[in-house]
């Protein structure tokens, strides 16, 4: 499954979660079934590896599990991270499905990430944060009220069934339906030196 395909899933899976879709108000003041969810994570692992010259930098929790990441060249102060640092990580994960036809700007655009970066330059501990927004679009080919399942189809063709939670959400959905899902992500990290974590 591509990246398309992935976010097309996640409104999916918006709308299977129980609970009922809510009226969601349009610029036009009309109203569209819609569904939102929300997740948050925190990590916190330690540097225990660095590569300059690929910027590869290995990350180890404390589940002692090890997980290896590329600096991006937007990463700013790369050379002032040390075997030892603490990085701290929150991520924020949300889609948003509504039930309704896409606009013109979102047809064009579909799939294009919206990228904004927040960095720390200068003194002060390493921070910065990245958020990314996504729009993509599935069309209901299915529905089975027996075991609730809708099967919708993605932007590159890949057909795919989720149960419903909701019998009330399956029944206000008809083939044909498109839902448009709104996909973003933001992460903040930051950086505790090795000496500031041990004090």
């Amino acid at each position: 499954m591509n990246k398309l395909g992935l976010y097309g899933t996640l409104c999916l899976i918006c709308l299977a979660l129980t609970g009922q879709l809510m009226a969601q108000q349009t610029a036009t003041g009309s109203e569209v079934p819609s569904r939102e969810e929300s997740v948050s994570i925190d990590l916190v692992s330690t540097i225990s590896a660095i590569n300059p010259e690929t910027r590869e930098v290995q990350l180890k929790d404390d589940q002692g599990n090890i997980r290896k990441v590329i600096a991006n060249p937007r990463v700013e102060r790369f050379d002032e991270l040390k075997v030892g640092d603490q990085v701290h990580v929150t991520l924020e994960i949300t889609a948003l499905a509504e039930l309704r036809e896409p606009t013109a700007e979102e047809l064009a655009s579909l799939g294009e990430a919206k990228l904004g970066v927040v960095r720390v330059p200068g003194e002060g501990p390493l921070a910065g944060s990245l958020a990314e927004v996504v729009t993509s679009v599935v069309k209901v080919v299915g529905l089975s009220l027996i075991g609730n399942v809708i099967t919708v189809m993605t932007v590159d063709g890949e057909l795919v069934d989720v149960q419903a939670k909701s019998e009330e959400n399956l029944k206000k959905l008809r083939l044909d339906d498109t839902i448009v899902v709104t996909y973003s992500a933001s992460m903040v990290a930051s950086v505790t030196p090795v000496a500031a974590a041990g004090e």
